[in-house]
């Protein structure tokens, strides 16, 4: 009874900092960018998309396609304003003082998850006051903001949506990440044409700390450069097509707005709610750690997985 009692205590220890390496303040935008593509996937994108598409057109009128476009709205929207923060703090951390990047407290974060989600609310709550309108579009499949009507309502909605929702969060991710890359260029360069300054006497030897400091810390940063590419290519592949055929719509240009062509985008667009985790989780360090400890299979998996190619490689040398 001692040993089962010892072996629970042990596994809850486990589990609690396993949860604490990953309750960190900065991770709460991560955990909201979680919730928001949670939300389009279970209310939005699977269900109500896939039951209308078997059924071949929209089944449940014009009430809950208002519903369903305000949804996908407000997940959207919060998405892409979670990224746009999200970028402020990886910018803040690489080309800035750790320190500061650091020292943000949970408050600070929760007021940002609670203007995230006021501003997309107000904006995709519009339509229910009369300033816009939801429409089906594409195969008539799904509900989405009426690029098509010629009203001032629908223009003001549809140039505030396209300006502040995607253009401004969109413009502060390049800033951002094409800073952090610059910085990483310029680092990567001093890294190579600098000489060693801080010497330390280690076992009766001189040994040289700074370049291995600073080579470790160029590998962090270029780690995040190479992410921060795979994000902002990621997000143009999604949600660019679908706002190219909104902002033809939206200055007359109809000719080729197809059913097809209108559809084609909706599918990228919704995809990103694939690729957030994929970027996010499966390429954050302590995230993955915590995945392998936390189920055994998977670490026995990635172990064999190692083992095979490391006896592949010295076999391949001894050849």
């Amino acid at each position: 009874m001692k040993v089962l009692k010892q072996k629970r205590e042990q596994n809850e220890e486990r589990r609690l900092r396993s949860v604490l390496v990953l309750r960190t303040a900065s991770n709460i935008l991560l955990l909201n960018l979680a919730t928001s593509d949670l939300l389009f996937s279970m209310l939005v994108g699977f269900p109500l998309k896939t039951i209308a598409s078997f059924n071949g057109t929209w089944p449940w009128g014009k009430r809950l396609c208002d519903v369903y476009g305000f949804l996908c709205g407000i997940s959207g929207i919060s998405a892409f304003i979670t990224h746009a923060f999200i970028s402020l703090e990886r910018y803040r951390g690489v080309c800035t003082s750790m320190r500061i990047y650091q020292d943000s407290s949970y408050g600070k974060y929760a007021l940002k998850i609670a203007f995230i989600w006021t501003w997309s609310g107000f904006w995709t709550s519009l339509p229910f006051f009369g300033i816009g309108k939801y429409m089906a579009e594409g195969f008539l499949t799904s509900c989405t903001y009426d690029y098509l009507d010629d009203s001032l309502g629908s223009y003001i909605f549809n140039y505030g949506m396209l300006i502040f929702a995607f253009l401004i969060p969109l413009l502060v991710m390049i800033f951002c990440y094409s800073a952090i890359v610059r910085h990483v260029v310029i680092n990567y360069a001093r890294l190579n044409f600098s000489e060693p300054s801080t010497l330390e006497r280690i076992s009766g030897t001189l040994q040289s700390t700074r370049p291995a400091m600073e080579n470790l810390r160029y590998r962090r940063k270029l780690r995040i450069a190479i992410i921060s590419f795979v994000i902002v290519l990621s997000f143009l592949i999604s949600w660019c097509p679908y706002v190219i055929v909104a902002f033809f719509a939206l200055i007359g240009r109809r000719q080729f707005l197809t059913p097809f062509a209108a559809e084609l985008p909706v599918f990228f667009a919704k995809s990103s709610s694939v690729y957030n985790p994929i970027i996010y989780a499966l390429l954050h360090t302590r995230f993955k750690t915590e995945l392998v400890r936390k189920f055994s299979l998977l670490n026995s998996v990635l172990r064999s997985t190692s083992t095979r190619s490391t006896s592949v490689r010295s076999v391949s040398r001894v050849s």
